[in-house]
């Protein structure tokens, strides 16, 4: 949708300033592909959704090295190759008044999203063993971890994040991370409690690691326009 506004919006601007805009074979390569172009198109946006999931699944720990950071880049490019394009023909044909050119280019973005986010990217969540109940056990076990410190904790913790790796069926290891602020004294079984109320919520056996990180906070904010103790979590 931005696509194609934008788009949309330039070509107008430009239509009536700008002599010679007109429909180029870059245009007619989205409205009106043949079918080796909807092939290839196909085959880059399955590349892209089978990357991007592979990306999401993979050990969080490449993306820090130079080669995860370039492949991170490589995904995003290959979607603005699959998705843009089309989008923005769609904009380019509504503004030169060729519904035939939109209609095109939009049936080729319904083939792209197609391949990106149900061929590819379902493809590989599937091979990669990822299933629906374990992304809301996983959810649940970030709560209960949320909830947990957040109950045992003094009213002065400014953050609270928790990252959860299932291990099996029945393990998990979980790292959470608390901003403190500093001098205030802490439980000594924190872990031990967040470990406990998690096999009570969810059966599962887990190792539990919280980190504590010392922190000083001061505001000149009005109560109106304070913002709540934040509280969130993360994979």
């Amino acid at each position: 949708m931005v696509g194609t506004a934008t788009a949309y919006v330039i070509t107008v601007s430009l239509h009536d300033v700008v002599p010679g805009i007109v429909v180029t074979k870059e245009i007619l390569l989205r409205a009106m592909p043949t079918t080796r172009d909807v092939v290839l198109t196909i085959l880059i946006a399955f590349g892209a959704g089978a990357a991007a999931s592979l990306a999401l699944t993979a050990d969080p720990r490449i993306v820090a090295k130079p080669w995860g950071q370039i492949i991170d880049a490589m995904i995003g490019v290959e979607i603005a190759i699959s998705l843009l394009p089309p989008a923005s023909v769609i904009g380019i044909g509504l503004a030169i008044g060729r519904s035939d050119i939109s209609r095109n280019a939009f049936w080729l973005l319904v083939v792209n999203l197609i391949g990106l986010n149900f061929l590819g990217s379902t493809l590989m969540l599937t091979l990669r063993g990822v299933r629906l109940r374990y992304l809301v056990l996983e959810k649940t076990i970030r709560q209960t971890v949320v909830d947990t410190l957040a109950a045992n904790l003094p009213a002065c913790t400014v953050e609270i994040a928790a990252n959860v790796v299932l291990l099996s069926d029945t393990a998990a290891d979980v790292h959470a991370t608390v901003h403190q602020e500093a001098n205030w004294p802490l439980p000594s079984s924190l872990a031990q409690t967040v470990t406990s109320e998690i096999a009570a919520r969810t059966g599962y056996r887990s190792r539990v690691t919280v980190e504590i990180i010392p922190c000083q906070a001061h505001s000149t904010l009005q109560d109106a326009d304070a913002v709540p103790r934040g509280i969130r979590w993360q994979r």
